[in-house]
């Protein structure tokens, strides 16, 4: 029984060079949008690079054939999550119930936009935009950094932001590897023509 749940819960089938490619364009798409992130932020002095990074890779697909349909979803949803969520705390204060509550409303309002699929995430910046940033340093008493909504909300979208724009270009990239610009006179292979109007 366990066996067969386990495997309701994987991934549909594939070889292992496709399992293989998937992850090193997920993880190069994540280490990308970090290192942007990082650089951005040290050069502006902003708080909340952790926050940016957090809700880029929320937002990335592993998938890029999914990347603009799903990632699309996600990136809408985020920035509903994280405009509710500051909204939320700056009428009620950032405490435990009004989040709940933004997260409420936030699960009640992606589905009536047809975001379903982006609810969790939405949820997720929620949580972001409205919990502290606590940063302990050495010492007899601890220091507390907090990060501002306003702040945080700015961190979530930029984040977003930044992640579509790194899946379009992994996605154009994607194309022009699997298909290279035909020079006149050329004829390509059936398979690839075919291939290149299904996607």
């Amino acid at each position: 029984m366990i066996l067969e749940s386990l495997r309701k819960m994987q991934a549909p089938p594939r070889t292992a060079r496709a399992s293989l490619a998937q992850g090193s364009g997920f993880a190069a798409q994540a280490i990308l949008c970090a290192v942007i992130l990082r650089g951005v932020y040290e050069w502006s002095g902003a708080e909340g690079v952790g926050w940016a990074i957090v809700s880029a890779v929320l937002c990335l697909m592993p998938d890029l054939k999914q990347s603009w349909s799903m990632a699309s979803v996600r990136v809408v949803a985020n920035v509903i999550g994280a405009t509710v969520g500051f909204l939320v705390g700056a009428r009620y204060g950032l405490h435990f119930w009004p989040m709940m509550g933004a997260m409420a409303v936030v699960a009640l309002v992606c589905p009536l936009l047809r975001l379903d699929q982006g609810v969790r995430t939405a949820c997720v910046s929620v949580i972001i935009v409205m919990t502290t940033h606590l940063d302990v340093s050495g010492g007899s008493l601890p220091s507390v950094v907090a990060t501002t909504s306003r702040e945080r909300l700015i961190a979530v979208i930029a984040g977003c932001g930044l992640s579509m724009l790194v899946q379009g270009a992994f996605h154009l990239l994607r194309g022009v590897v699997r298909h290279p610009a035909v020079l006149p006179g050329k004829v390509l292979p059936r398979e690839v023509v075919s291939d290149h109007h299904d996607g």
